[in-house]
């Protein structure tokens, strides 16, 4: 019975880890450029007890990249969801290619990359889909601070991926 007992005990502990660590794992399927991060980004140091803030919102979204996700401010940083994992113009589905590659980040993304037209903005807190005008070629950013907006492209609906990237000056300090 000892033997039994004992080996129910351990068969379930390695359940239990295996299942967490599966669980963080695909998670990332449901993530433009998921498959680039090695890390679990909604844990911190892969502790399936403890969620980071981007954990917790993309949990609260049932673990959806929605555009409304994806237009969400990403956690301690300047740029959206979708900016930091190279879906600027939220256009992405799971299963799809992200429309910029980026590397992969533990807390804080490093550079935002941009829609030329039609999406979100990659930086500087706006909350209205203001996006650079649709005749740039550099793939600028609409202007820090922008509120509210309106695309700048007439007719467009999807957007038009920059092929600039933009630094993210911000770092997370608060890791939990």
């Amino acid at each position: 019975m000892k033997t039994c007992t004992a080996f129910a005990a351990t068969a379930l502990i390695v359940a239990a880890t295996m299942d967490s660590a599966v669980g963080m794992k695909s998670y990332l399927e449901d993530l433009p450029n998921g498959s680039s991060f090695t890390q679990p980004l909604g844990h911190p140091d892969s502790d399936s007890s403890q969620f980071t803030k981007f954990g917790t919102a993309f949990g609260a979204v049932a673990h959806t990249w929605t555009p409304e996700f994806c237009k969400a401010m990403f956690p301690g940083s300047t740029m959206t969801n979708g900016a930091a994992f190279g879906d600027p113009c939220c256009t992405w589905t799971k299963g799809g290619k992200a429309d910029f590659t980026v590397t992969a980040f533990t807390d804080t993304p490093g550079e935002a990359t941009v829609c030329a037209a039609g999406g979100t903005p990659a930086a500087g807190g706006s909350t209205g889909g203001t996006p650079a005008s649709s005749g740039s070629t550099g793939g600028t950013p609409a202007s820090s601070g922008s509120t509210g907006g309106t695309p700048a492209s007439s007719g467009s609906t999807g957007g038009t991926p920059a092929t600039s990237t933009e630094s993210s000056s911000t770092t997370d300090s608060s890791s939990t």
